[in-house]
């Protein structure tokens, strides 16, 4: 069956009431889920886990993400192993898993799971997530697709899946075309398979990359703040279909005119970033300007993908292409 490396980072996965604290605090190890999953788990897997850290998401760099990523490459190297696990904290877990998909070449599936609540709490569902990534990342059926990420008994692709609920277990989805797999007594069932980036990128990375979210009158104070911290390039969350006030036009033409790359993506949940209207500050104003577009990524994910990029060294021609890609 082969080996399954646990990457062990924290989050609420590995939280627990500990001596010195009442409130959960990240507190179970890699060892701690082998010794949960020997008592409930029984199988002939072969589980090892490493500890990479353990603290909440909230506290995650770019440094650690960046080591998750090497971790997993450097273990599919090995042929002994069939998959990894990481476990991480929900609250930035997209964009780690993300950061991997653009960056991890390997055959190995490499799965992401965490929990929505702590071992302390009734109905804690990190067990169960666990057992459930360690399933997909033993399984055949689910090599060659990159970076998943398994919770609530659904398998998701990285590329694709975005947290939309604070607290609950279904917390994560994957719009517009849901989940690509699920697991159902016990058995993996892949319903789609789906396309992983055209070219791996090297998982290096340039800052700073601000994201700005826009507003109805959104204050051009904010646009000039961060053109003052001399970005490497800027995400920004447009009105609707890739629409901006037309008062921070002069200033988006200021930073591409300095050579600052600026990628659009949309402030709604999900959908293209292109529209057919003629008035200032619509989609062929911003394209005439020189943006590139991201559709179907969120904020988060579109910052992720321009800072590797441009950590990879790509001229505008190769960076707009690469944003082309929705992988």
């Amino acid at each position: 069956m082969g080996k399954i490396v646990i990457l062990s980072t924290g989050g609420t996965i590995a939280m627990d009431q500990t001596a010195s604290s009442s409130h959960p605090v990240p507190s179970l190890t890699g060892r701690d889920f082998e010794q949960q999953l020997a008592s409930q788990f029984p199988t002939d897997m072969e589980i090892s886990s490493e500890d990479i850290l353990n603290i909440p998401s909230a506290h995650i760099s770019l440094e650690i993400i960046q080591e998750i990523c090497r971790k997993a490459q450097g273990h599919s190297s090995n042929p002994d192993v069939a998959g990894m696990v990481v476990t991480h904290g929900t609250d930035t877990m997209e964009e780690s898993a993300y950061f991997a998909h653009l960056c991890y070449s390997g055959s190995q599936p490499v799965v992401f799971t965490g929990a929505m609540r702590s071992a302390n709490e009734t109905g804690y569902d990190g067990l169960r997530n666990l057992i459930s990534a360690l399933r997909v990342a033993s399984s055949p059926e689910a090599r060659d697709l990159g970076v998943l990420m398994v919770m609530n008994e659904q398998v998701h692709s990285a590329g694709e899946v975005r947290k939309f609920h604070t607290q609950r277990v279904d917390a994560f989805q994957s719009p517009p075309y849901g989940p690509i797999g699920e697991i159902a007594f016990d058995k993996l069932n892949i319903k789609r398979r789906i396309t992983r980036p055209a070219q791996c990128l090297e998982p290096n990375y340039a800052t700073p990359v601000p994201l700005v979210a826009l507003t109805a009158d959104f204050e051009v104070a904010l646009l000039e703040a961060v053109q003052e911290m001399k970005p490497k390039g800027v995400v920004i969350e447009a009105l609707g279909g890739g629409r901006v006030p037309p008062k921070i036009m002069p200033v988006l033409a200021d930073l591409i005119g300095s050579g600052v790359p600026i990628v659009m993506t949309t402030r709604c949940g999900i959908g293209p970033v292109i529209d057919q209207y003629g008035y200032a500050g619509a989609h062929r104003d911003l394209k005439k300007l020189g943006c590139c577009f991201a559709h179907n990524l969120s904020g988060s994910k579109a910052r992720i993908k321009l800072m590797l990029v441009l950590g990879n060294g790509f001229d505008s021609t190769r960076l707009n292409r690469f944003f082309e890609d929705e992988s």
